[in-house]
């Protein structure tokens, strides 16, 4: 697996006019490089705020001690966690959109977790123009998700709901 250099893959994609320009930036196998964040109560409090997310599992110790699995206490929200991966994504291709993802959670993440995502490459499929479809699979430390992502691309190009290279893949998994 090559880890790409982000500035240099980035400029390319942005500068990109031909599909061609945007695969020799970014390769099959490629992986952007990783990102760290440590979960604290503040974040929890204020995804619970945004989302509406009250479950006490995410705001309260004992009550998430008392319910199983959840020994060390409150959990990180699932989909906070996964919104490490299209943000690692935005931030080094900025205007790209995703038509779908597929998660899947297997373990918890704590208040104070530090976790550290990373995205790789599966699939490209040039769309045409100056647009790629990019199939992506996810890993972090800690195991708690899994994540695809489908379609990653500037424009308005239809959707790629369905990556036939990608579907039976395993899916991108936090891992612990």
């Amino acid at each position: 697996m090559r880890l790409v250099s982000l500035t240099r893959a980035a400029t390319h994609v942005r500068a990109a006019s031909t599909t061609a320009t945007i695969a020799a930036a970014l390769k099959v196998g490629d992986a952007l490089r990783p990102r760290r964040r440590r979960f604290t109560e503040d974040d929890v409090a204020a995804y619970a705020g945004v989302s509406g997310d009250r479950n006490p599992v995410h705001l309260d110790d004992a009550f998430a001690r008392g319910t199983g699995g959840f020994q060390r206490g409150r959990v990180v929200h699932g989909m906070l966690v996964a919104s490490l991966f299209p943000a690692l994504i935005a931030s080094h291709f900025p205007g790209a959109v995703y038509a779908s993802q597929s998660l899947k959670f297997a373990a918890p993440v704590h208040v104070g977790d530090e976790v550290v995502a990373q995205v790789q490459a599966l699939h490209i499929k040039a769309t045409g123009g100056s647009n790629s479809n990019i199939c992506w699979a996810a890993s972090s430390s800690p195991p708690s998700a899994s994540w695809t992502m489908r379609r990653l691309s500037p424009s308005t190009a239809r959707p790629w709901l369905f990556c036939p290279r990608c579907s039976s893949a395993p899916r991108a998994t936090f891992i612990s």
